[in-house]
């Protein structure tokens, strides 16, 4: 099975980077690139800006190749651009793990599960959403209820089902304690160790339920030797959030 290209020795940034841009763009190497090389240039800017401020980019081979990346890019105004397709991205990133939530909660309370339920589920509680949403969305073509969405997306869909989990864990903390929100990839160079050891775990339930569900030949699973919290640790989390 590919692995998420991530080691410890990696800085907090770097990884989560390598993380979301995965998460992003599953079956698109060339934009997961370059949305890489642009996120990792805004990050050493922004370090090399602030006095007494370690710089995680350390290897300037790399950052001469993101440099090259950019500057070779085909996208017009790129990076408003990559920003904007990040953003949609995100969206049905998001919408793709809630399928798995659902498929997993399912799983839990009659040990059984039907995919194209949980679609047409995760599909009609967006459009309860959109009714009152100011910018409304739909996965890729609303005449198939998400599956092209679904079927682009299942290969990191546990990724974004564990994020969300623990998005909205931090994020009730945060509301608590009148602090602004976490977006996803703040979520992930917070803690990533957490959002890896669920998604382990989501991707270990739903394939003892289903052994070919996750394909293994797309589906991209975390390196044995990344460190990753204790997951009872992550879900004494969840339950005191």
């Amino acid at each position: 099975m590919p692995e998420l290209r991530i080691t410890e020795h990696n800085g907090q940034a770097y990884n989560a980077i390598q993380v979301y841009s995965a998460m992003l763009f599953p079956r698109n190497s060339k934009l997961e690139k370059e949305y890489q090389a642009r996120a990792r240039l805004e990050v050493f800017k922004s370090q090399t800006n602030v006095p007494g401020q370690v710089c995680e980019f350390k290897n300037t081979d790399l950052l001469t190749n993101d440099i090259d990346t950019v500057l070779n890019s085909q996208l017009s105004d790129g990076h408003k651009r990559i920003l904007e397709i990040a953003t949609a991205r995100t969206k049905r990133g998001i919408w793709a793990g809630r399928v798995v939530s659902c498929i997993l909660s399912e799983y839990q309370k009659s040990f059984d599960f039907s995919v194209k339920k949980a679609i047409y589920k995760t599909f009609a509680a967006i459009e309860e959403t959109n009714k009152t949403d100011p910018s409304p969305w739909w996965p890729d073509s609303k005449s198939d209820q998400g599956k092209k969405t679904w079927q682009e997306y299942k290969p990191v869909s546990h990724l974004w089902a564990a994020t969300e989990f623990i998005k909205t864990s931090y994020n009730q903390f945060c509301i608590k304690n009148e602090y602004p929100p976490l977006q996803t990839q703040s979520i992930l160079v917070k803690d990533l160790p957490s959002v890896l050891s669920l998604a382990k775990w989501i991707y270990e339930e739903i394939r003892n339920a289903s052994p070919k569900f996750f394909n293994p030949h797309e589906t991209l699973i975390i390196p044995k030797e990344y460190p990753l919290t204790p997951v009872n640790t992550v879900f004494q989390f969840l339950s005191v959030s």
